[in-house]
């Protein structure tokens, strides 16, 4: 799952979700709007296991 956010910052698009700012990669952001939401999903649950 970490590999979806190895890019650089530079290459990420923000994303705004639960009005938090949140940088979804391109790659995701191209395909579409669903995966966008699945990666920022994935990002957060990430996050959240990491604390």
């Amino acid at each position: 799952m970490l590999e979806r956010f190895k890019e650089p910052l530079y290459q990420s698009i923000p994303a705004i979700k639960n009005n938090r700012v949140i940088n979804v990669t391109r790659e995701n952001w191209n395909f579409c709007p669903y995966l966008v939401d699945k990666a920022v999903d994935d990002l957060i649950s990430q996050m959240n296991k990491l604390q």
